[in-house]
């Protein structure tokens, strides 16, 4: 998440004061590291990544809601699409 969010600073879609204040929301969330995934498995994100014609780090997403049956919030088209595709509902504030 941190990565997209320095990519909008960077390309100057997003200025560095709503980039630190949406830091600062992110380290105040639970975040629960998920443990019960081996991340190393990159042949399984791979065959994701292929099929639904999504990055790795997309794959990792799509991944982690369909075993965990959880909405995606995104903004990023290509993995609403694929979400649509693999029938992960998209969440909406």
């Amino acid at each position: 998440m941190v990565h997209s969010i320095l990519r909008s600073e960077r390309g100057g879609f997003v200025p560095r004061t709503i980039v630190d204040e949406s830091l600062v929301r992110l380290s105040e969330l639970a975040i629960v590291v998920d443990a019960a995934y081996d991340a190393t498995d990159m042949i399984a994100l791979t065959k994701i990544a292929r099929q639904y014609a999504v990055n790795i780090y997309d794959a990792a997403y799509l991944e982690l809601a369909l075993r965990l049956g959880l909405p995606l919030a995104t903004r990023d088209v290509s993995l609403a699409r694929a979400a649509g595709e693999a029938g992960v509902a998209l969440f909406t504030a």
